[in-house]
């Protein structure tokens, strides 16, 4: 008997196991796709970002958007657009990203530290910051290709609809995508809701 219990004590602590397992990938359970890049929730192998979202009629907090998030901060860094489903990153929301990206150890990109080296205003800072957006654009051309192919593996899904607030990625040359170009210029919303621009040099 005492065997029997062992036995089957063991079958239980295995079960909770899997369902332990199951619980910390939530998100495999979600129906939906990142709005962003088309690609379904259910597919990341890492978790999604929570993307925090202020209904304008309201004024108040809705319901976080589930994003891809190294692909959406690849895509900032990539169109220095600071902005995306319509909405304007807060200083708040890059803090987030920061210590997403870090927590999941998803890379080096930190939007927090592209705004850093913008207003150091040194040559130093400027050739870093290019360096990142290079690398950057090198990668989120590959996350985009594997994204590809498992949809290929996987079958079809329905894309991102137009109009829905998709990051673009800059895939034309460096110089069209420099620092110096006053349309490169991000606009990060404060915490109390006033536009900070960054002007490079």
């Amino acid at each position: 008997a005492r065997g029997s219990a062992g036995r089957s004590g063991g079958h239980a602590a295995k079960g909770a196991g899997k369902s332990e397992g199951h619980s910390l990938r939530w998100w495999t359970d979600v129906a939906e796709v990142c709005p962003l890049s088309g690609f379904p929730i259910a597919l990341l192998p890492y978790p999604p970002f929570k993307l925090q979202a202020v209904s304008p009629q309201r004024g108040s907090r809705e319901t976080p958007k589930l994003v891809d998030g190294p692909y959406l901060v690849l895509s900032v860094l990539c169109s220095w657009r600071f902005e995306v489903l319509g909405k304007a990153l807060t200083v708040a929301d890059v803090n987030a990203l920061d210590l997403y990206m870090k927590r999941c150890k998803l890379g080096p990109f930190r939007l927090g530290r592209a705004l850093e080296l913008l207003s150091e205003h040194s040559p130093e800072a400027h050739k870093e910051l290019e360096e990142i957006r290079f690398t950057a654009r090198r990668r989120l051309e590959g996350l985009k290709h594997i994204q590809r192919v498992r949809l290929t593996r996987g079958g079809e899904v329905q894309p991102a609809a137009e109009g829905s607030g998709r990051v673009e990625a800059v895939t034309g040359t460096q110089h069209d995508a420099s620092m110096s170009e006053e349309r490169t210029t991000p606009a990060v919303v404060g915490q109390q809701g006033r536009r900070q621009q960054q002007q490079p040099q």
